[in-house]
């Protein structure tokens, strides 16, 4: 029987053993996954959790008609810098819904200073809704928006509601403050 000689013996060893390291690479990176997936998935839940709880507390606004489109909870949305605050919006769409989807609405802020003087100013995040904001044709949604001061300082600005349906803007403004907790 002939021998292979040692060079031949320990490419092979050598192959197997990066192989072996390999799969340990792999099942180390599969873990490190689906940790971080675990972990995303538990944030995600308690800020949706408490964005809907601090929407229970919020009143309804009056419901949106064909007359009056879009409706606020509130006129103005004061919060403390650090947190976020809560304002409910209702919409009509009077508009023909395609294939189930509907018109989905949006939200922006901007603050004072940039729109009256063009000053920089840090300004107001939209951070979620709690509903879907598509709809069907001919009926009225209530859903609501959570804002929060990107800088987490003083400042007041202006926010608008709005849905383009059958090319007609339905539009809403909102004044928002936020202020320094005491």
């Amino acid at each position: 029987m002939a021998r292979l000689p040692l060079s031949i013996y320990h490419r092979k060893k050598g192959s197997l053993s990066l192989s072996i390291n390999a799969i340990v690479v792999l099942i180390l990176a599969i873990t490190m996954l689906g940790l971080g997936l675990g972990f995303m998935r538990t944030m995600f839940g308690k800020a949706s959790q408490s964005l809907e709880q601090a929407a229970a507390t919020e009143a309804d606004p009056s419901p949106a008609s064909l007359n009056n489109p879009v409706t606020l909870s509130k006129s103005k949305l004061v919060f403390e810098a650090d947190k976020s605050g809560i304002i409910k919006i209702s919409m009509y769409n009077d508009g023909v819904a395609i294939a189930g989807s509907g018109v989905g609405p949006t939200v922006s802020c901007v603050p004072y200073s940039v729109a009256t003087n063009n000053l920089p100013e840090t300004g107001f995040i939209v951070v979620g809704s709690i509903q879907s904001l598509l709809f069907d044709a001919n009926s009225p949604q209530t859903f609501a928006v959570a804002i929060k001061k990107a800088d987490k300082t003083a400042g007041s600005g202006i926010c608008t509601v709005s849905a383009i349906v059958n090319t007609k803007n339905r539009r809403a403004d909102f004044a928002v403050e936020a202020v320094l907790s005491k």
